[in-house]
């Protein structure tokens, strides 16, 4: 999720990439991080963006170029 916050991801593909469940994957990031997978996510994109207006000259209607 840290390597892909800007594409919409879906937890289901996630999911299939560790080879379990949505649900099971859902309850088990939930379990050991705290939160769970959506929070996460919005908390690493918010965490990104913060670092993004603070470090370049983007503004907060600009995207990323590329994306």
């Amino acid at each position: 999720m840290r390597a892909r916050f800007y594409d919409r991801i879906s937890f289901r593909e996630i999911a299939s990439e560790v080879l379990v469940g949505p649900f099971h994957f859902t309850r088990a990031f939930a379990q050991e991080a705290g939160l769970t997978p959506g929070r996460f996510l919005t908390s690493i994109r918010l965490f990104e963006a913060k670092r993004m207006l603070l470090t370049t000259s983007m503004t907060v209607s600009e995207r990323r170029p590329g994306r």
